[in-house]
């Protein structure tokens, strides 16, 4: 008979996690109470590398000019390039990458909204990428964010093309409510309205639209599941969402499971965006740890936390 580890990791897999969500929605059992019970199983898997991490956030934060950048009431906040340090040499990173890739992959499949041009040798032939991910401006606000050390769960450059019919991520969504993203989004070029920006709702208003919408049910029956602009309308009351506009190395950081959201609905010309993945250890299993073997970021106790649950770019 397996153990209560075992048991336990089997509960987190996605099927059976799935089947627990999925049976919940039917009986009508509310989405926090179950995301609840989940959160508690998923804290005695890990047992006390919780408290590490928990400790860990304690040290990073103390004297942090970060914290409370992001209140949980809304779930997001918005950093100005000339608060970000290193962000100019990422940006010079990403457009040799942009050169290099860009032109074979300026189509999109039609199930998609954008493609992917980072790859996993990119974390060692571009340092500064995986560097940014580790300073006060991100690290600590996520930190703080979450209460806890989170991982890293992986990096990546989109590339949105213009689109004339929209799908997928285009419409309003979470990301997996029920594991807790924090998306870290940093432009590579200067986007205005009408150049598919990241468009969210604070997570307090994102609250009452789920409540008005039963979305949270639907996406535990169908996990694709989305919202019409004819449905956020009704169910905001007609409260214009957050642009994330700017210049290039402006930087959004959201909790995208609690934040509904949309992107790249590009219209005239190609969007750029550097995107980092947090979420709470508890949440994630570690995936490749591997991909830092050997890595000088393994020396550092902090690092080799967060990047724990570091996967190879698609």
């Amino acid at each position: 008979m397996p153990g209560l580890k075992t048991r336990l990791h089997n509960l987190r897999t996605r099927p059976l996690r799935q089947t627990y969500y999925g049976l919940g929605a039917r009986a009508s059992l509310p989405f926090p109470m179950l995301k609840a019970g989940a959160d508690l199983v998923d804290r005695v898997r890990i047992g006390s590398e919780f408290a590490e991490r928990r400790d860990a956030a304690s040290a990073l934060l103390k004297g942090s000019a970060w914290e409370g950048r992001m209140p949980y009431d809304q779930g997001y906040a918005l950093v100005r390039r000339d608060e970000i340090p290193g962000v100019d040499t990422v940006l010079e990173n990403a457009k040799q990458i942009i050169t290099e890739r860009a032109p074979s992959r300026d189509t999109l499949d039609d199930r998609i909204s954008f493609n992917k041009l980072f790859e996993s040798k990119d974390v060692l032939d571009y340092p500064a990428i995986l560097d940014l991910a580790l300073t006060a401006p991100i690290l600590h606000t996520v930190t703080d964010y979450c209460g806890s050390l989170p991982v890293l769960h992986d990096i990546n450059i989109w590339m949105s093309p213009p689109v004339s019919k929209l799908r997928s991520s285009h419409f309003f969504h979470l990301d997996k409510p029920e594991v807790h993203y924090i998306g870290v989004f940093i432009l590579l070029g200067d986007i205005g309205s009408e150049d598919g920006p990241l468009t969210l709702f604070p997570a307090n208003r994102s609250q009452q639209i789920s409540e008005r919408s039963g979305y949270l049910r639907r996406y535990n029956l169908e996990p694709n599941a989305r919202l019409s602009d004819d449905e956020i309308e009704k169910a905001a009351d007609g409260v214009e969402p957050v642009q994330m506009t700017g210049v290039a190395g402006d930087m959004g950081i959201v909790d995208t499971s609690r934040c509904y959201h949309f992107g790249s609905r590009c219209r005239d010309k190609t969007r750029f965006v550097l995107q980092y993945r947090f979420a709470p250890a508890h949440k994630m299993e570690p995936q490749s740890p591997e991909l830092f073997e050997g890595h000088p970021y393994g020396e550092d106790p902090i690092a080799r936390l967060v990047l724990k649950g570091a996967v190879p770019a698609n």
